[in-house]
């Protein structure tokens, strides 16, 4: 369902709390004020598509600054990630630490469940993807670690992500919903590509060496979760480093080396058995490509992690029943 937004037609005094409510409305709480740029005559326009899981928003706005309020406990509201690529303007973003500016063609992701602060100095233009938590968080890599991050979408897998995330924000609304579902497991992927590799040259720059260490290992787990023979001992020699010290390098992180292996092979399994393009291949077939060796012990662990059996999130077959 497209919407259409506009101060236009709003008296000057009453444009900032109108765009607050709107702005609040689509997405979740949302402050806005002008107050560092003079107060200036506020004018902006918003423009939202919701399109399967996913809900796209294309804003123009003069300058102003946005304020996501830190929630203060337990809520009933629904949490999202949303991808911000920046497409006109200069754009500072701060959240979970990170303070960073974004350029024309920048990527950064921001978390609902943390308050954040956004600082547009001049005229901008942003395209916004959000997407629900509880939909995306079991693929998405290191939320915590990723969001508030600013992936140059100048160059390298940025540039990529960037041409790729713009095209599909402009195409959505064009495809069906199936397609739609596959390709936004497609956005979670280039972002955990574009992400960690940003996050590996940033720790190569730093002089944190088990940051860099980290980084290492999560990409080869990443690029090696079809490979049936990828073991601890195998992750561990091939980044020259003992089993043990590797389990200490993970400690910090809440998870284990092993335990993020599986989870991340099951979430691509659970990926490819929602995904009606592969429901010519059996549950099995899925099971074994993505490095598991045993159908039995893939059922019993896809059904711990996920509470149903793999069966249940085969989507229906359309011709049943006709």
């Amino acid at each position: 369902m497209k919407q259409s937004y506009s101060t236009r037609r709003i008296p000057l005094d009453k444009r900032l709390k109108f765009w607050s409510n709107q702005s609040s409305h689509l997405l979740f709480p949302l402050e806005i004020d002008t107050h560092e740029y003079g107060g200036q005559k506020f004018f902006g326009t918003m423009v939202s598509n919701n399109v399967g899981p996913v809900t796209i928003y294309e804003i123009k706005a003069q300058a102003h600054n946005v304020h996501h309020p830190e929630p203060t406990g337990p809520s009933n509201e629904q949490t999202f990630i949303v991808v911000m690529i920046q497409t006109f303007g200069t754009g500072h973003v701060a959240q979970g630490g990170h303070n960073v500016t974004l350029n024309p063609g920048d990527i950064t992701l921001l978390d609902s469940a943390r308050g954040f602060d956004l600082r547009f100095p001049g005229p901008v233009k942003v395209f916004l993807l959000q997407m629900p938590w509880d939909e995306i968080h079991r693929d998405l890599i290191s939320p915590q670690r990723i969001t508030g991050l600013a992936i140059p979408g100048s160059e390298g897998i940025g540039c990529v992500a960037s041409s790729f995330l713009k095209t599909f924000i402009q195409q959505a609304p064009n495809l069906s919903l199936p397609e739609v579902s596959s390709l936004t497991r497609s956005v979670i992927e280039t972002l955990n590509v574009a992400a960690l590799s940003y996050l590996d040259v940033s720790a190569r720059e730093s002089t944190d060496c088990r940051a860099f260490q980290l980084h290492q290992i999560r990409l080869y787990i990443e690029e090696h979760l079809r490979d049936s023979d990828l073991s601890i001992e195998k992750i561990a020699e091939a980044h020259g480093i003992t089993e043990r010290y590797m389990h200490k390098l993970f400690k910090a992180e809440g998870i284990s080396a092993s335990r993020l292996l599986w989870e991340r092979r099951l979430d691509r399994c659970k990926r490819d058995i929602e995904n009606p393009y592969f429901s010519g291949k059996s549950i099995t077939e899925i099971a074994y490509s993505w490095g598991f060796s045993s159908s039995s012990h893939f059922s019993r662990v896809f059904k711990q992690r996920f509470q149903k059996s793999p069966k249940a999130f085969r989507p229906a077959d359309p011709k049943a029943g006709t």
